[in-house]
């Protein structure tokens, strides 16, 4: 396969453990919330001030865990020389 290839598949395994990431994260923190936080006893207000903060830290840490795995694998496998970098130097 060429680099174009190994590229996209790359980009797409990528976009899926990303999302898978955020997902588990996501419903982690929701089942905290729902240990911690009694709907009926609790404000309501204080309730969904949990589930927003749950958003943003499960997109948060999930681009967190993404980015160390990505580094990791790059300095395991070297994949800048398996995978066409996005920036190229202008060559004249």
């Amino acid at each position: 396969m060429n680099k174009t290839v190994n590229t996209v598949l790359f980009m797409i395994g990528a976009t899926l453990l990303n999302l898978l990431l955020i997902i588990v994260i996501f419903v982690a923190l929701l089942i905290l919330c729902s240990l911690f936080l009694d709907s009926k006893s609790e404000s309501q207000s204080l309730v969904m001030i949990a589930y927003g903060l749950s958003i943003i830290l499960a997109i948060g840490g999930g681009f967190f865990i993404y980015n160390r795995i990505v580094r990791w694998a790059n300095n395991k496998w070297h994949l800048e020389n398996y995978l066409v970098t996005g920036f190229k130097k202008n060559r004249r």
